[in-house]
């Protein structure tokens, strides 16, 4: 239908990111770019295209401008999604100063039925406050994660492995640790953070 309506219509922008995204599937990225690049400023769909550009970039090793495509979108049409890009990319590069800001302001946009629904900003700020040494705010937020989903694996995981690192609430810790690899029992990080609490 998408091929169809692009012989049709060369200006179909639907059709026009359905070929992109093919292009891009089938190690055509170069093509792809072409079309991502082609979406103006005020078309509806310049969030996906922008946002499928960053990740051509990412694919590509070339980071620098994966972020600068990212800042950029996020300047001109911010929502809840690029802001989270921007902050998942800072994330990803281990640039933990810069996303906490970020996730902090989504989080604060946020209701608490949306965050009930969605702990990830809450997860990757713990990890951000955890990163920049500011451990009593990342105990709060990964705590917060666990009163609204007991069973997070990530979250049950990394508060537990932090806590044994810090010779801190230890029983506690095992088992949170232990109920993490029973949720994710495959995950080779979870089971790495077993054997260094029974080596601490």
């Amino acid at each position: 239908m998408y091929r169809r309506q692009l012989q049709v219509d060369p200006k179909n922008e639907k059709a026009q990111l359905w070929l992109a995204s093919l292009l891009e599937n089938t190690a055509r990225s170069d093509e792809a770019m072409t079309i991502y690049k082609s979406f103006p400023d005020n078309s509806s769909y310049v969030v996906s295209a922008r946002l499928s550009e960053a990740n051509v970039y990412f694919d590509r090793d070339e980071d620098d401008k994966a972020l600068k495509v990212l800042e950029d979108v996020n300047s001109k049409h911010e929502t809840f999604v690029t802001r989270e890009a921007l902050g998942r990319a800072r994330l990803i590069r281990e640039n933990y100063e810069d996303a906490l800001p970020i996730y902090t302001a989504i989080i604060e946009s946020m209701s608490e039925d949306e965050i009930a629904k969605n702990t990830q900003p809450l997860y990757f700020r713990g990890i951000s406050y955890e990163r920049t040494k500011q451990w009593a705010k990342a105990e709060a937020d990964f705590l917060r994660v666990l009163e609204i989903e007991p069973e997070n694996p990530d979250a049950l995981n990394y508060l537990g492995y932090t806590w044994v690192d810090r010779g801190e609430n230890l029983e506690k810790a095992f088992k949170m640790i232990r109920k993490a690899v029973e949720l994710e029992p495959q995950s080779g990080a979870i089971i790495d953070s077993l054997g260094w609490a029974h080596y601490k």
